[in-house]
């Protein structure tokens, strides 16, 4: 079952709660990329494209990810952990109160070092942000759509400066043609009103969209 409240979360706050930093970092708001390698091209085209006018405003990025092997212990999962890149190490960023005063979210570092969604992205985070720090976030398939809305609201708390990047599934085991179909499906549906067509969506992670959005 595709993760369609992490996905709802991510565009929310891209869209849908007026998060998007000051004037002179307009374009630092956030972007959806995959997290398979074999499109890396297409990662770093994607990240570079968000914050063209804006680098160096950008301190902080919330990394938001499917929770892939359920290692959370809670729906959504957070640390403040280090990864190391082939660019070196990419600072966690600390947890922001937001986030851990009304406990809505867990706080453990051994999903994370599993997850593909978080760390096949931190070296492009690293190679063009050299400066910024990360918060890596897990949603769970099964975390309900008002537990993902409360965890839209607490980030959309942060301050300017703040890039969201979801990290989702696209399509999988399918030919090219089948891809390319549901690929433009969900562009269209990501592009028009999406908070009432998410469950439209086959191929992304939604849950995490659910908190980007």
């Amino acid at each position: 079952m595709p993760n369609i409240y992490a996905i709802s979360i991510l565009l929310a706050l891209l869209v849908g709660l007026s998060i998007l930093p000051s004037s002179s970092c307009q374009r630092a708001g956030g972007v959806l990329v995959n997290h398979h390698l074999l499109a890396g091209n297409l990662i770093d085209e994607a990240l570079t494209s968000s914050f063209s006018e804006g680098k160096n405003d950008i301190n902080l990025v919330v990394l938001i990810s499917p929770d892939h092997f359920g290692g959370g212990r809670t729906y959504g999962t957070t640390a403040l952990i280090d990864f190391e890149t082939p660019y070196g190490r990419l600072e966690g960023a600390s947890i922001p109160t937001e986030l851990t005063s009304e406990r809505i979210i867990g706080v453990d570092t051994k999903p994370f070092e599993l997850e593909h969604g978080i760390y096949n992205i931190t070296p492009f985070i690293k190679k063009l942000l050299p400066n910024a720090k990360v918060l890596p976030i897990a949603i769970k398939d099964s975390a309900p759509e008002a537990y993902t809305a409360r965890i839209a609201k607490a980030l959309s708390m942060l301050p300017p400066g703040t890039l969201f990047v979801g990290s989702f599934d696209f399509t999988h085991n399918a030919t090219l043609e089948q891809a390319k179909m549901r690929d433009a499906k969900t562009l269209k549906i990501l592009k028009s009103d999406f908070g009432s067509r998410l469950n439209e969506i086959t191929n992304l992670n939604k849950n995490g969209v659910a908190v980007d959005s």
